[in-house]
């Protein structure tokens, strides 16, 4: 304000990590909150949530179960006294106990649908139809976790592993349907119920756990932010003749060390691309154009800490150094950013399609964005590996830390 005090904050989300809910690089953990959650189980009892420990949950201990035991069972109390910490920090935001209850019902059921694991079966009317593509499954052993995970998302559990196994399928209004419906589809008018394969069904768990999780984030994000906000304001980011101050939360580069990186790393590295393009632009280039229109180069260099002898114009000469070697981002950007020809732009295409394929993602790369200078393709598709699987495809981005190469495995399905 005026007299120079702090009068409120506002919190944006740029990158929530949410495919760590169900996948994460060895050696990785879960969100907190999930851990927090199994540990302070007898603070947890006041939102009469079910009990377990985290071993009991496979997204959160399938990765070396024993050794996060054995680190988790020292870290119980601690986790345990951040769990009443953040509780009593989202009471002073303003959220009562109901909607604490709620929140953590939505976490721990989020929890136990990652314990549901799909299995193959041949379709109802597999013999009317001569055959046909095997249907995802939920076998009798998980469906207790569907049971628990409907309860406390407050849904039919019956209509909850329907929809896990099945999409639905719109025709086009007016004319009727001319095609048959699909083989163990259930018509209801112009809408059609079509079974998920056991791969499919995957994908919708964790496309679904993403998403609520995401807007139970989101929802938190808004009620810190509204606790807050300063008295009369009417939105977040400044404005009302106060002064702004923009704190950016830097996260590093990454690449990692035992394999090709993935989205992450890339939206990561993408936010560095831009920091490190403004740092280059303002505190080099333009400092270097200011220095020079006053004339800094003919200062002795004593004028600005420089020591004897030299003079102002070596500070020049270093500073023009520093900004040359620091490069100018600019090109990886655009090859990133570029609207409808974007590396970004492509994958957010593939991942609108319903049929939407790694595959064809790098093949939309390849024809769009194959000869840019800033990116590296293989000359063709990997080859099949010794053992019939296929061999993750690659792409390396030349960043201005250095070269990064990406894996397109798991990439249209992680930017759902």
């Amino acid at each position: 304000d005026d007299e120079e005090q702090l009068t409120g904050a506002f919190v944006e989300t740029y990158l929530l990590e949410s495919s760590r809910l169900a996948w994460r690089e060895p050696g990785q953990r879960n969100f907190h909150a999930l851990y927090m959650l199994c540990a302070a189980r007898a603070s947890a009892a006041r939102f009469q949530l079910p009990s377990q420990p985290a071993r009991f949950f496979r997204w959160l201990s399938e990765d070396e179960p024993l050794k996060l035991d054995a680190a988790l069972a020292a870290e119980e109390e601690e986790l345990s006294e951040r769990f009443d910490a953040l509780n009593m920090t989202l009471t002073r935001v303003g959220v009562p106990d109901a909607q604490l209850g709620l929140l953590w019902a939505i976490v721990s059921a989020l929890a136990y649908l990652g314990n549901v694991r799909f299995a193959s079966a041949p379709p109802p009317n597999a013999k009317a139809a001569g055959g046909g593509v095997e249907v995802a499954t939920i076998g009798s052993e998980h469906m207790p976790s569907v049971a628990v995970a409907a309860s406390l998302l407050g849904v039919d559990q019956a209509a909850l592993a329907h929809a896990l196994t099945h999409r639905e399928v719109h025709a086009g209004g007016g004319g009727g349907v001319a095609a048959a419906a699909p083989a163990g589809a259930r018509s209801g008018g112009e809408q059609f119920s079509v079974p998920l394969s056991a791969a499919q069904a995957a994908a919708v768990q964790v496309g679904t756990a993403q998403a609520v999780y995401a807007a139970l984030f989101g929802w938190v994000v808004r009620l810190v932010n509204a606790a807050l906000q300063p008295s009369g304001a009417a939105g977040g980011g400044g404005g009302g003749g106060r002064c702004f101050i923009g704190v950016l939360d830097l996260f590093g580069f990454e690449r990692l060390s035992h394999g090709p990186s993935s989205l992450e790393q890339l939206c990561i590295n993408a936010a560095n691309e831009r920091v490190q393009n403004h740092f280059n632009r303002v505190l080099l280039s333009e400092l270097l154009a200011e220095w020079r229109a006053e004339g800094l180069s003919e200062r002795p260099a004593t004028d600005v800490g420089g020591g004897e002898g030299g003079g102002g114009g070596a500070v020049d000469a270093a500073l023009a150094d520093t900004a040359a070697a620091a490069g100018d981002a600019s090109g990886c950007i655009a090859m990133l950013e570029q609207p409808s020809t974007g590396l970004f732009a492509l994958l957010d295409t593939q991942s609108a399609l319903g049929s939407g394929s790694d595959e064809a993602f790098l093949a939309e790369l390849r024809s769009t964005l194959g000869s840019h200078a800033r990116l590296k393709l293989e000359a063709s598709p990997s080859p099949a590996a010794p053992g019939g699987g296929a061999v993750a495809a690659t792409f390396t981005v030349l960043h201005y830390a250095g070269e990064v190469c990406y894996s397109s495995r798991e990439l249209v399905a992680k930017n759902r």
